[in-house]
């Protein structure tokens, strides 16, 4: 497996390869000044000179997978949460492939694919739609099942009041857009990023359920994941760096669901996973009546 997701992450690298030799292919060919933007009726509106129009988008995309591929070196067991953000970084490249190859035809043509007009409202929505499959899978990863709620022996809440309002706080701000935007397309897809920014700030509050038969990670009602009791070796209080990020972390072996610098570390058979709490002591201590409880 492991060996089967270094050879994807390779093929990924092919991307920039093609990216760079559409534009040489064909670089006598092309005018000086290259269309590179065009408006909803397929007439363009935007001009770069030819090294700026296939420097524009291929130095982000080998930003991009250089920082991936070096997180990605890290994973020793790949999951389907790996190979998920796996999928999604690649739908960036290709897409990008997609884009170069209707400006390039525009510009040596005079006219777009198949004569019909550029317009990213459909290649907003694939990637939108790339992006929820990719959520939908990693959570699902490792989730485990659920334990009968006539077990539970504690619960507890984790939440951040700080993210709650930065990811809240730019709906009003979406609102408003949507509103005076005329356009009906763009705020079609204003409407998905909406969603997105109000599952992520509710899910800023996540729940942690301890039964008799282990630990339930919840948020939103939904159960992230469930950790045998059996599993857990040991744990502790630990510091979370804030370069490591906040949210739901990791694509091997360990986990993270922090919305904060304080956290308990749980070692399992299978990895770490670190639970974000404002008390750390509290999650030891309803992890010790677990362990009681359990048997």
């Amino acid at each position: 497996m492991r060996r089967s997701f270094q050879i994807a992450i390779g093929l990924l690298w092919l991307a920039p390869v093609v990216m760079f030799l559409q534009y040489r292919l064909v670089w006598d060919r092309l005018p000086q000044s290259v269309a590179t933007h065009f408006a909803a009726n397929g007439q363009p509106n935007g001009w770069m000179s030819r090294a700026a129009a296939m420097a524009f988008p291929l130095i982000p995309v080998l930003i991009v997978l250089l920082v991936a591929t070096i997180c990605w070196a890290r994973i020793r067991e790949p999951h389907a949460g790996s190979w998920a953000i796996l999928g999604l970084f690649s739908v960036l490249p290709l897409t990008l492939i997609v884009i170069n190859r209707q400006i390039i035809t525009f510009n040596l043509g005079g006219t777009p694919i198949h004569g019909l007009p550029i317009h990213e409202l459909p290649i907003v929505l694939a990637a939108l739609a790339a992006v929820l499959v990719c959520v939908l899978v990693f959570l699902s990863a490792k989730r485990g099942g659920p334990w009968p709620l006539a077990d539970v022996v504690a619960e507890q809440v984790h939440g951040s009041r700080v993210w709650t309002f930065l990811l809240l706080g730019p709906l009003l701000v979406l609102a408003f857009v949507m509103l005076r935007i005329p356009d009906r397309g763009v705020r079609i897809v204003f409407v998905p990023v909406t969603l997105v920014f109000l599952v992520t700030g509710a899910a800023t509050w996540s729940g942690y359920r301890f039964t008799r038969s282990g630990l339930e990670i919840r948020a939103l009602g939904f159960r992230l994941r469930s950790i045998p009791k059996e599993q857990i070796c040991h744990d502790q209080p630990s510091s979370w760096n804030w370069t490591g990020g906040y949210g739901i972390r990791g694509l091997g072996e360990d986990r993270a669901y922090v919305w904060g610098n304080s956290a308990v570390r749980i070692a399992t058979a299978r990895g770490s996973v670190f639970l974000g709490h404002t008390e750390p002591q509290r999650l030891i201590h309803d992890l010790e009546v677990l362990t009681k409880a359990g048997r």
